[in-house]
């Protein structure tokens, strides 16, 4: 997702940004994303960076739990940026 947004900023809007979290912070500056959504996104990427980097049970059943929150929110900003 952070990728194609990265993208979308730069083709759309012009901007140039290089990590998830600052594209994502970006994208609610650019009024792409609410601020809840934002919220969200970035806490997307903090899941996806402990599931990837710690190599803990626990944790990644927790996270699990919320790939269909993601998955929901993905689908909100594609509808309102029609990808």
């Amino acid at each position: 997702m952070w990728k194609y947004l990265k993208i979308y900023l730069k083709n759309i809007h012009g901007i140039d940004v290089a990590s998830p979290k600052k594209v994502f912070i970006e994208c609610s500056s650019q009024e792409m994303t609410t601020e809840k959504q934002t919220e969200q996104l970035l806490s997307m990427a903090d899941s996806r960076n402990n599931t990837s980097h710690m190599y803990n049970e626990p944790v990644a059943e927790k996270i699990s739990t919320r790939i269909p929150s993601y998955y929901k929110l993905i689908l909100e900003i594609i509808k309102k940026l029609e990808i």
